[in-house]
């Protein structure tokens, strides 16, 4: 066994040793190599376990160690799901380092340490609060060489904008950058937070009417894309008549899922609003459709 290995298992048994105090000075021995070396898997394994400690001092070295390490040591995709779940621990401090960690990994130069961070943050959006050091950190990943990383950093910023978590500025300067994108699912991912958010009125109208065009004459993906988002602003959101429009004209789709989307849709537009009779006919032929799930 060489030096490294032999400091390696040495740092990682105090991790996982008894006595807190050992923890602690393991986890600011690896904070400090983590500026001046790669960090070994087997460690940045313990590191993230010490994300779960009963001591939140514990919780926050670990963070920090991570932190140190995220952007030069290549942190594994439970690592990564880890310090997203640290982002709503109870201790600001373990919060502050988890951020840290995540934000460095967006900006790691592997594909798959973004592509795991990316995820990681989706995945939690919906529970925990996003510190600004992350979301700043998704937004620097929307122009991402890589087209999954952009894909994954649009469904992440959009679940966040989704959930009203952020001022309403920022949340509209994320929106307009995704809506921007050249990436067409990144505008979707987009269209999918915007659509159903608290957006201001005429960042909403604008998408609106891209979906209602999308669902007329999008390619197939693009036409489910744009029924799901649509689907999604019914529940807080008015239709104007063009999309109320295309959704009826959706319910003769080639594609099943289109058109169960449109009449998802539109059955849920109809429990608070009245609609046209134009659509109502049209909801009147799709009981004859041949798909048992469309016409129910």
């Amino acid at each position: 066994m060489d030096v490294r290995s032999k400091a390696s298992f040495a740092l990682d048994a105090a991790l996982r040793g008894t006595r807190k105090g050992a923890r602690l000075d393991a986890a600011a021995a690896v904070a400090a190599a983590a500026r001046r070396c790669d960090i070994p898997k087997t460690v940045l394994l313990t590191l993230g376990e010490c994300l779960k400690d009963v001591h939140a001092d514990v919780r926050s070295a670990g963070a920090a160690a991570l932190s140190e390490a995220a952007g030069k040591s290549e942190l594994p995709q439970v690592v990564l799901d880890a310090l997203g779940g640290a982002l709503g621990d109870d201790d600001p401090s373990v919060r502050a380092g988890a951020a840290r960690a995540v934000a460095g990994a967006l900006q790691d130069t592997r594909k798959d340490v973004r592509l795991h961070a990316a995820a990681a943050v989706s995945a939690v959006a919906s529970r925990h609060e996003i510190p600004k050091t992350v979301r700043d950190a998704l937004g620097g990943c929307l122009q991402d060489d890589e087209r999954a990383v952009r894909s994954k950093v649009g469904s992440a910023i959009a679940q966040v904008v989704r959930h009203g978590q952020l001022p309403d500025e920022e949340a509209d300067i994320l929106a307009h950058a995704m809506w921007q994108s050249s990436d067409e699912e990144v505008r979707f991912r987009a269209a999918l937070g915007i659509a159903g958010a608290r957006q201001n009125q005429t960042l909403r109208a604008e998408v609106l009417h891209a979906l209602g065009e999308a669902l007329e004459r999008g390619s197939p993906e693009i036409r489910r894309h744009a029924a799901g988002a649509i689907a999604k602003a019914v529940r807080r959101n008015d239709l104007p008549d063009h999309v109320l429009d295309a959704l009826a004209g959706a319910l003769k789709d080639d594609e099943r899922r289109v058109r169960f989307t449109a009449t998802w849709a539109l059955g849920d537009f109809g429990e608070r609003r009245q609609l046209p009779e134009r659509v109502l006919c049209a909801l009147g032929e799709a009981l004859e459709d041949s798909d048992e799930e469309v016409r129910i």
